[in-house]
Formats: C-alpha cells, structure tokens, sequence
C-alpha cells in the first residue's frame, strides 16, 4: 500500500471497528480492548507504516500518508465505513 506493506488481523464479526495505536507502539497495545470489541464488531488492528510488523518507504511519515494507509486498508477489506479508535499521547516537556 503506497509503497509500504502493511500489517493488520481482523477479529470478530458485524460492523468494522478499526483500531489505530499511537506513535512508537503497534495494534499489540490495544490487547483487552480487542478481545472484548469482537464480541459484537468486526475488530481490525494494523500497525502503521514504520510501526511494529509494516514497513515504510523512504519518505517522511505523516498523518496524511498514514490517513491514506488507513483507507487503503479500508478498500481492500470492502469496508465502506468503519468506526475509528485511536490513541493520543500527550507529551510534555519541562
């Protein structure tokens, strides 16, 4: 996808449920949140390009090009529409 090869698992069934983990970590983060989810949804967790178990290309990693992983995915699983989960860290610095 774009120039990358990306990971991603699907668990469960019914609507989809795409989980994206911050920066610097991978879909292992969202462990307990997968197993309960696929109780009633289609879960899908990829890492994102440079992240855990996806590769990346040479150019700069930005939101804009992992959007587009993300709707890659999307296409390629036939998912018109899914619910996104993300995780946000907050850093500060003193």
């Amino acid at each position: 996808m774009n120039g990358a090869r990306i990971w991603y698992a699907a668990y469960g069934s019914g609507d989809p449920v795409i989980m994206l983990h911050g920066g610097l970590a991978n879909s292992n983060y969202w462990g307990h949140q997968v197993r309960e989810l696929a109780k009633s949804f289609r879960v899908i967790v990829m890492d994102s390009r440079g992240h855990g178990r996806s590769t990346r290309d040479n150019r700069p990693l930005t939101y804009d090009l992992m959007a587009s992983d993300v709707i890659a995915l999307m296409k390629h699983l036939n998912a018109s529409k899914a619910a996104i989960i993300g995780w946000r860290e907050l850093a500060r610095f003193v």
